[in-house]
């Protein structure tokens, strides 16, 4: 991953990454967002994630797609993450 940092407490992040099963399906993507650094620690960012054609098993039907996201991460480390499958 990337991360290029702007001058208004963003940045910019992008990078490769797989989701991976517990029986070994794999999806993988480029993905492609901004991040918004809060005050006292913590971040949020809103993205896109591309996938490769090459998904496997359950995850088969994220071939080819996009996915847009957005995550939120406290100042301790505790984070959640969102995606939704566009079709």
């Amino acid at each position: 991953m990337t991360e290029t940092f702007r001058d208004n407490d963003t940045s910019y992040l992008q990078g490769n990454t797989k989701y991976v099963t517990d029986n070994r399906d794999i999806a993988t993507y480029t993905f492609y967002a901004i991040a918004n650094y809060h005050v006292g620690g913590g971040y949020d960012s809103n993205g896109i994630a591309i996938f490769d054609d090459v998904a496997t098993g359950n995850l088969s039907s994220l071939s080819n797609s996009v996915g847009v996201y957005k995550d939120y991460v406290d100042r301790n480390g505790t984070g959640t993450f969102l995606m939704w499958h566009w079709r």
